[in-house]
């Protein structure tokens, strides 16, 4: 009998987590799993790319919580009209996001369906986790982490207490690994329990879109339009180039809350002409394969699997320090790694755009690098 497997995650919209999540469905269905993938929002840009045989289920969470608190009156049930109030009210007031995403979970009405597995993908703190701790039955559950947890959680002990509740804790690169057993280094058994999975990459959608016909920038980066994604220190590196006379052109795929703040940005730094936000691109690889370096900007990161992209496009990568970089980059031999600051990223973006002997030095061992960890075998933890 087949394994009956329920993903959980946020939203399929474009995003690295979402990449990373596609070929593992694909894996997974390949692999004569039973998969439902439950999605806690509608109306992801991505949601055509499911793989056929997934069954996509909604999450049913209230649109109005003061029409289903009076209709529950209405209908007699006092007591379900008083706990959908109490949450609600909880939720409303609640001052930590983690806090607010474990009342949240409660107003979701639990699973009716029993499962083998239940995976919370995006993780580590968000709706998906309680979901799949609170509301969904099953033999055994995996909490998915994609970010370095210390750079996003406060609360050690009440997340020790979380992750208590699941079976295994999947983290997507060593130093999120490292980073997330420190962060909960009181508790003894996280250890034992958590483990690695690579991301792997949709190589054949990548390469099937990388040589469409684009506008061509010196620089690109990928990525959402968010705080720690540091599209600040671009801008400012850029201005420092430009300062130098150095005319190059720079370009990022992605769209977020920062938009604003950025254009702002750019323009109080004059750089409207060579500065470019494209918004959210369904195919940013022909921008990354049109491009003479591929620069990532990040404060902190699980993995990144926009690097991962560009190194499997064979760009020559500059990269800031933050988790999983170290996994993917040698320094000096398959990218550059530098500082967060304005200054580390210009002075790495003059030595290499002027070094032609240098890009190709790292074409030549990123040629020689794997960069979709196809050889990694996803199902594994599913079966152990």
């Amino acid at each position: 009998m087949k394994k009956r497997i329920i993903i959980v995650t946020n939203k399929m919209q474009r995003g690295g987590v979402e990449s990373a999540l596609i070929p593992m469905l694909q894996v997974l269905v390949s692999q004569q799993y039973d998969i439902t993938l439950l999605l806690i929002h509608r109306g992801g840009e991505w949601e055509s790319r499911i793989p056929q045989g997934i069954m996509v289920e909604y999450a049913d969470a209230i649109a109005n919580p003061k029409e289903e608190i009076i209709s529950l009156v209405k209908k007699g049930k006092f007591i379900s009209a008083f706990i959908k109030a109490y949450y609600t009210f909880r939720v409303i007031h609640s001052k930590s996001p983690l806090i607010q995403s474990s009342y949240q979970s409660k107003l979701y009405h639990k699973s009716r369906d029993s499962y083998d597995i239940a995976i919370s993908y995006y993780t580590p703190t968000g709706i998906p986790t309680f979901i799949v701790k609170n509301r969904i039955n099953a033999k055994e559950k995996i909490v998915w982490i994609h970010f370095d947890i210390s750079m996003t959680l406060q609360y050690s002990k009440k997340m020790s207490g979380l992750f208590n509740s699941y079976n295994q804790i999947i983290c997507v690169s060593k130093d999120a690994r490292d980073s997330f057993i420190h962060f909960l280094r009181n508790n003894k058994n996280i250890s034992k329990k958590t483990f690695i999975s690579y991301n792997l990459l949709d190589t054949e959608r990548i390469d099937r879109l990388k040589d469409e016909v684009c506008s061509q920038y010196d620089i690109c980066s990928v990525g959402r339009l968010v705080k720690c994604k540091g599209f600040d220190i671009a801008i400012k590196a850029l201005r420092i180039l430009q300062d130098k006379g150095l005319k190059l052109s720079w370009a990022v795929c992605g769209g977020g809350y920062e938009e604003e703040r950025l254009k702002k940005l750019i323009a109080e730094n004059q750089l409207e002409d060579s500065f470019f936000l494209l918004g959210s691109q369904d195919n940013p690889y022909k921008f990354i394969n049109h491009s003479r370096i591929y620069v990532q900007t990040s404060l902190n990161e699980g993995y990144c699997l926009a690097l991962q992209e560009a190194r499997y496009l064979k760009k020559p990568i500059i990269t800031t320090r933050f988790s999983g970089a170290l996994e993917q980059i040698i320094d000096g031999e398959t990218g550059l790694i530098v500082e967060a600051t304005p200054e580390a990223v210009s002075r790495s973006i003059e030595q290499l755009i002027n070094n032609a002997e240098l890009q190709s030095t790292l074409i030549r061992n990123l040629q020689k690098s794997r960069a979709d960890n196809t050889s990694y075998n996803v199902s594994y933890y599913l079966e152990h």
